[in-house]
């Protein structure tokens, strides 16, 4: 079997059902920020829990006033004496685990005489870049991720920014738009307080499909995981109809990296699409995103699924048997009636159209250039 191998990297790879809401206030969530600090680290946020650190750092020579920054009742307060137009202030909030649906307002961008605000906005997950939608305020012009200011806001505008997958940092750049005095002066903008709908169970760095001699091995790694319960590997041929193939018990919570690996033993023929779905142990699900494998053999294959057979119906594995014609005869040589369907999970079933006695019977295969055959045991 020939595979075609595929690597999808970042944690963006899971997507999540259903998760609680959370949020940060900056002036009372503990422990509240410390006027002038440059920095705060708040721990277990929300349920689940995620902590949470916001840093500020400048470049040139603009330096900040007012007792800022400092936690308002409308968020984070940064206001800044910038003495060049290369003068910027960066404000970094990194979350310890993904977060999905973050969002939040930026006070304050405006235009004056002077000075012309500029704020620029990005957000990633892992090593792949997250970009928010951003709603700006009418004393704001948007462009790209960036928004700056055009006229004199009296400060009670709002720019929304929301992320609606799902981000471990965001950056936040202030600094001088290009209508701004050489030595801009004073200028200020808020951040406003922090929402999102709940942290990342588990961080994906990769997931891949190889070939193992007839078989497709699945091969997963994560960088940790919270309180994760079990991974479900579901496998399609159309993208919309997916089963299940599988499943390995999760390491619950940890921080280390984790390698789990799966192998299917009978892929679908042509193109095979495998998925991560991913329990919690609250109940809470994710799913990766598909890899495909491709399968190069051409040999046909049949395999009962279990042997002796109890009850109505015959299972087997097939592999590369489009078009062949399946029979269950006696020893003696009679065909017993049966009907014959493939599921979407590859499964061929044959449904015994009569009550048969209990003994040993030869399941048929007709494919166009030979013919297979199994024993079955009827009890």
């Amino acid at each position: 079997m020939n595979v075609l191998k595929c690597w999808l990297l970042g944690p963006a790879l899971l997507t999540a059902l259903s998760v609680a809401g959370q949020n940060l206030h900056f002036k009372s969530t503990a422990p509240a920020w410390v006027d002038g600090a440059h920095s705060n680290n708040y721990t277990q946020i929300g349920t689940p829990a995620v902590d949470v650190g916001v840093s500020l750092a400048s470049t040139g020579s603009g330096n900040f006033t007012l007792g800022t920054p400092k936690g308002v009742s409308t968020g984070l307060q940064v206001a800044v004496n910038f003495a060049t137009t290369s003068d910027t202030k960066v404000i970094t909030i990194t979350f310890a685990q993904g977060v999905q649906n973050l969002s939040f307002s930026l006070y304050g961008i405006d235009k004056n005489a002077t000075s012309q605000d500029q704020v620029t906005i990005n957000g990633k997950i892992g090593r792949r870049i997250s970009a928010p939608t951003l709603t700006p305020s009418a004393y704001v012009t948007q462009s790209g991720n960036t928004l700056t200011g055009t006229s004199d806001d009296p400060g009670s505008a709002a720019s929304g920014v929301v992320f609606s997958g799902y981000v471990d940092q965001v950056t936040i750049v202030f600094g001088c738009g290009p209508a701004a005095n050489a030595n801009p002066g004073a200028q200020g903008i808020t951040i406003g307080h922090l929402n999102w709908a709940g942290p990342l169970p588990v961080e994906l760095i990769s997931f891949s499909a190889k070939p193992v001699g007839n078989s497709v091995q699945l091969m997963w790694t994560t960088a940790w995981e919270r309180n994760a319960q079990q991974f479900i590997v579901q496998r399609s041929q159309d993208l919309n109809e997916f089963n299940a193939i599988g499943s390995l018990p999760a390491r619950g919570t940890t921080e280390q990296r984790q390698t789990y690996t799966l192998t299917d033993e009978w892929p679908l023929d042509g193109t095979n699409y495998y998925r991560l779905r991913q329990v919690d142990s609250d109940g809470q699900v994710t799913y990766s995103k598909p890899v495909a494998a491709t399968s190069g053999d051409t040999a046909p294959a049949l395999e009962l699924v279990e042997n002796p057979v109890d009850g109505q119906e015959i299972r087997a594995h097939i592999r590369n048997m489009a078009g062949s014609r399946y029979r269950l005869m006696t020893l003696s040589g009679h065909e017993s009636p049966v009907r014959a369907t493939i599921g979407s999970d590859g499964i061929l079933r044959l449904t015994l159209l009569r009550p048969l006695l209990p003994g040993t019977y030869w399941l048929c295969a007709d494919t166009a250039n030979q013919r297979l055959t199994r024993p079955v045991v009827i009890r």
